[in-house]
């Protein structure tokens, strides 16, 4: 996660605690850093402190001229209930009464290790000019504070070069404190340079110091949507990979071990989708629908094949064994109870019409033939019978 600026504060005063308030929508886990900067006379090395609670020390720095620098540099992580200022401790004497102090509050630092590395100090005299030292950084995008105090009350219009988010406040003519930051994209040292707009004389002093912050952790998610519904590979002694976006209690699943159950072959749930189970046999699915109705594929001691879409139970089937059971061939056009059929038995039968079996012309092979007589076409009486005797004297008469 890439670290961001929520806001900068300043604030001075004269003999008293110096109270910065926080910049708006500051809240859990954002890390606020304080610098602050005290001018004394005489050689008076001051304890900086800050009043609010859980602050931690990054630097506490003199510089001995004759005007001393007292520079002090504080870090605090904000809890669930982020405080709304910072109040800086007054630790003067009667050699000093100015107390000036900035701050950034930063947004995206580690939760763990707020610092990517220690943070370098250093310290001047016979001139105003601080100069920050270098650091390296061991976190790609961590971000380097370059903080530092003189004595010297020129103001800071331009930060160290490449250097942004600067921040500046002095009090009178002898009390200067500052902050700038840079993102460091790739790791390694970084020396930020001299605040070149303070210039100084020989009474003059400076304190300075270095800090690198570490940005979180990125995450690396599979997925658009919560672990639980996406895809998901899962390293270790085994392996789980989903195919789909649905759940992985209902995806398809790749698990390496003593048998491997494939990925599904189907758009449906596992538990209704076919599947290869490599093991002592297989199943597989030919169609589209439930296993339990789909046509099935079973490898074992013998094998069933379905040859139509329907339902096992009642699709068309060949099953070899001592026997054939072919499919009935319908000559006609009605139907099988009705139409014609082709029987492999010891005798055949076989309707040439396209009625009913009862009503049509027969042909039956056996011992003898019968066979259906017409009468003339050209009658359109009925049939009338005539002996044999009559038809002789019919043709004696003829003749």
């Amino acid at each position: 996660m890439a670290i961001t600026l929520r806001g900068t504060t300043s604030g001075n005063s004269i003999s008293a605690d110096v109270t910065l308030t926080h910049p708006g929508g500051i809240a859990e886990n954002d890390v606020v850093y304080v610098s602050a900067m005290s001018t004394t006379l005489f050689g008076s090395d001051l304890n900086m402190a800050m009043v609010t609670t859980g602050y931690t020390e990054l630097a506490d720095l003199y510089a001995n001229d004759a005007q001393d620098t007292n520079f002090g540099v504080f870090r605090k992580r904000m809890g669930a209930t982020p405080d709304s200022t910072a109040v800086v401790d007054y630790v003067g004497s009667v050699f000093s009464d100015n107390l000036d102090a900035v701050e950034h509050v930063l947004i995206g630092v580690d939760t763990t290790t707020s610092e990517d590395a220690t943070t370098t100090t250093a310290t001047g005299i016979d001139s105003g000019t601080p100069n920050p030292p270098s650091i390296t950084t061991a976190t790609a995008n961590a971000w380097v504070l370059a903080c530092a105090g003189s004595t010297e009350g020129d103001a800071v219009s331009n930060p160290p070069t490449n250097y942004i988010n600067l921040i500046d406040i002095q009090n009178a003519s002898t009390n200067n404190v500052m902050m700038a930051s840079r993102e460091i994209t790739s790791p390694g040292a970084e020396d930020p340079g001299t605040y070149a707009d303070i210039v100084g004389g020989t009474d003059d002093s400076w304190c300075a110091a270095t800090v690198a912050v570490r940005p979180a952790a990125t995450g690396n998610p599979t997925g658009n949507g919560n672990l639980g519904a996406q895809a998901a590979q899962i390293s270790g002694s085994g392996r789980s990979k989903s195919a789909g976006n649905g759940s992985l209690a209902t995806g398809a699943a790749t698990m390496a071990g003593s048998g491997k159950v494939a990925d599904r072959l189907g758009n449906g749930a596992l538990a209704a989708a076919a599947a290869t189970i490599a093991g002592s046999g297989r199943s597989l699915s030919r169609g589209n629908g439930a296993l339990a109705a789909g046509v099935a594929d079973i490898d074992g001691s013998g094998r069933s094949l379905s040859r139509g879409n329907g339902s096992l139970v009642s699709g068309a089937a060949t099953i070899t064994g001592s026997g054939l059971i072919v499919s009935a061939t319908i000559s006609g056009n009605g139907n099988l109870a009705a139409g014609a059929a082709t029987i492999i038995a010891s005798g055949r039968s076989f309707s040439i019409g396209n009625g009913a079996l009862a009503v049509a012309n027969t042909n039956i092979a056996g011992s003898g033939l019968v066979t259906a007589e017409a009468g003339p076409a050209d009658e359109t009486s009925p049939f009338v019978y005539r002996s044999p005797r009559r038809m002789r004297a019919q043709k004696s008469r003829a003749a």
